[in-house]
């Protein structure tokens, strides 16, 4: 059975075996739905994990690119579809 740590929204932030005085003190079943979901998270696309200054200026380099080959521009949306179906 894990004793969690909790933030100020209430959500778990760190799962530990070991009591924590003042810091981890809650002690949960370990089949608990938020302590499982805390230590199996959903698997995130690398697209997501771009920063918006990074996936911007891909967005804005790939605009000049086509506008220099004359394409019409796309949208960020667009952008991030592409970036998904690549390799």
């Amino acid at each position: 059975m894990p004793w969690v740590q909790r933030d100020a929204q209430n959500a778990i932030r760190g799962v530990l075996a070991n009591r924590q005085n003042g810091f981890a003190e809650e002690l949960l079943p370990a089949n608990n739905p938020e302590v499982d979901a805390f230590l199996n998270p959903p698997p995130v696309d690398p697209v997501d994990r771009w920063d918006d200054v990074s996936l911007r200026v891909a967005f804005n380099h790939e605009n000049r690119i086509r506008a220099l080959e004359g394409k019409p521009a796309i949208t960020m949306a667009q952008l991030k579809t592409a970036l998904k179906s690549l390799p």
